[in-house]
């Protein structure tokens, strides 16, 4: 455990992706940085990959996350660690959604899913 890891207040600073390799009779985990098409959501009660392509504003190759914590302990409870963090470059981009629509969830994570 990282002694100075800050439990009220955690940051995400970067992600490590990798896929089952199923060459031959062995069977391994392999890390990549490259998803190609595909976007991972990430979040406390929904996490699913898709085409960035058949999403309108995604990005390939990026993980959009939302708070791990749930715990909105107020109706304006703004989230901290929410973004898109590109697999490539290694960076994290802010990702707002307005404080209103957070406080509907209350208790939850937001689910990856719009109209």
């Amino acid at each position: 455990m990282n002694e100075n890891y800050d439990f009220e207040n955690p940051e995400t600073k970067k992600y490590r992706v990798f896929k089952l390799s199923v060459d031959g009779p062995r069977r391994s985990w392999v890390e990549t940085k490259n998803l190609g098409d595909v976007v991972l959501f990430l979040g406390e009660n929904s996490s699913m990959s898709v085409l960035a392509s058949n999403i309108a504003g995604c990005q390939g190759n990026c993980i959009y996350f939302s708070p791990i914590r749930a715990g909105f302990s107020t109706p304006t409870y703004e989230p901290k660690d929410m973004g898109v963090y590109n697999l490539e470059s290694g960076t994290i981009t802010s990702f707002a959604i307005d404080p209103e629509i957070i406080a509907k969830f209350y208790t939850r994570s937001p689910i990856w899913v719009s109209q």
